[in-house]
């Protein structure tokens, strides 16, 4: 028994498989990713390495021309771009196509680990950045009101940044911009020469005597009490009050006797500044696996009650929401696919002159399309622009399918065979002209998804 002759003998069976179809399709639709686009891996890499206080020629000479060697002979390393600025160099670099970029991160960390302890000490440690569309930040808020940033930059720190890294699908939260607190040591050299005190002798005096250490461990019959020496500074007055040195009576010379120590601010380098005045910037990233609209949605409406919570003159700004654009670019897609479905409807209305027909086809539209999420599901593909597309397309070739059945049967119809017969024999002769025809154009996208690299993941 063919699939033509069980569909026309076995309608209940039929009748409740589709029903199956539509209730997994619904369930796989409502539990799919909702993204922009498909998760794309870029085979580069991104190497930062910060020098503090060396000049971009100094940059280039010491650690980038170093770093471009070490990781030369990387396997399937295609180019390497290197740009030095001041205080760091970045390295760009791209690999073959295809090439597994977590393999391609760690061998390029064996290489940088070869170079590393032949740059000079105060050079830190390369920091290797994958280019993962997925990490891109899907919601990034400003936040302004209050002219020291200093504080403004340590209210974000403790009153929002830790409670959105909770929620559920929050990969990580970046701040950007603000002052950070720096206690600075401004030394008096006249002072210093009269003293015969050294810079060095400064240097070494704070670093020893900023020092929380274990200090032993005390038995008191069954009870063992572990003992820690405090040192650790707990204001400007203690940093001052440190000894750095004798003088030529043998009286101790505190640090305020030679220097100044002010409570400041780093020098900042870039200013973030939001509706004219200073701020900072969140950017917060989902985790690989969760939903863009969702984790959006769930981060936007957190950060309302934050608003709240803070004090009136603190002003949140809404930069971008890429939940927002996903959503309206997706209803979007949707949307036309939608009346390219309908149109096809009253086309094929106008020409077979028959709701008998029509109605067919309308009901086959919505069907295969709920019972495609299934498959897409299971493969883990999220929803995006692409698999909508593909659906279109699946759309028009279903519609051009469909009309090749419908007209066999009616041809069958009009030779003198009942309803029945018609739709049997009607849909069986044309079968496999159809799933060859559909094969065809199966075959023409087939290499672009067995493709490597970014073609073979969008597809």
């Amino acid at each position: 028994m063919t699939i033509s002759d069980f569909s026309v003998k076995r309608p209940v069976s039929i009748f409740m498989f589709a029903l199956i179809l539509i209730v997994m399709g619904l369930w796989s639709l409502s539990t799919m990713k909702l993204d922009l686009l498909p998760d794309i891996e870029m085979p580069t890499l991104t190497v930062i390495t910060s020098y503090p206080g060396a000049a971009s020629e100094e940059i280039e000479r010491i650690v980038s021309e170093p770093l471009e060697k070490g990781v030369g002979a990387v396997t399937n390393l295609k180019s390497v771009h290197s740009s030095s600025k001041e205080n760091a160099s970045v390295l760009t670099l791209e690999f073959e196509s295809g090439t597994d970029i977590n393999i391609g991160a760690q061998d390029v960390r064996d290489a940088l680990d070869l170079v590393i302890s032949n740059l000079p000490d105060e050079v830190n440690r390369p920091i290797i950045v994958k280019m993962d569309m997925s990490q891109m930040p899907v919601f990034v808020m400003g936040i302004s009101g209050i002219e020291d940033t200093i504080a403004l930059k340590e209210l974000v720190d403790d009153k929002v940044t830790d409670r959105l890294k909770r929620l559920d699908g929050v990969g990580s939260v970046m701040v950007i911009g603000g002052d950070e607190r720096e206690i600075q040591v401004r030394m008096n050299h006249i002072k210093m020469q009269e003293l015969g005190i050294s810079s060095n002798a400064i240097i070494s005096s704070l670093s020893a005597q900023n020092l929380n250490l274990p200090a032993g461990i005390i038995d008191e019959g069954q009870k063992e009490f572990m003992l820690r020496s405090i040192g650790e500074f707990n204001s400007i007055h203690d940093i001052g009050s440190i000894i750095v040195g004798t003088t030529s009576y043998g009286e101790p010379v505190h640090l305020h006797d030679i220097a100044e120590v002010i409570d400041g601010k780093k020098e900042s380098r870039s200013y973030m500044r939001i509706d004219h005045t200073q701020g900072v910037v969140l950017m917060i990233s989902k985790q690989s696996s969760a939903n863009t609209a969702s984790v959006a949605k769930i981060v936007k409406k957190e950060l309302e009650q934050i608003e709240k919570e803070l004090p009136s003159n603190i002003v949140f700004y809404s930069v971008m929401d890429q939940g927002k654009m996903v959503s309206t670019v997706i209803a979007s897609t949707a949307s036309n696919a939608l009346v390219g479905g309908l149109l096809a409807v009253v086309f094929i209305f106008f020409f077979l002159h028959g709701w008998r027909p029509t109605f067919a086809i309308s009901v086959a539209i919505p069907l295969s399309v709920i019972a495609a999420f299934i498959p897409i599901k299971a493969a883990g593909y999220s929803l995006n622009i692409m698999t909508l597309g593909g659906l279109a397309l699946g759309v028009g070739m279903l519609v051009d399918n469909a009309v090749v059945v419908i007209e066999n049967i009616y041809r069958n119809m009009e030779i003198g065979k009942n309803r029945i017969e018609a739709a049997s024999t009607g849909a069986s002769q044309v079968g496999t002209a159809i799933i060859a025809s559909t094969f065809t154009t199966v075959a023409v996208f087939l290499p672009m998804s067995l493709s490597s690299g970014v073609a073979g993941q969008l597809s």
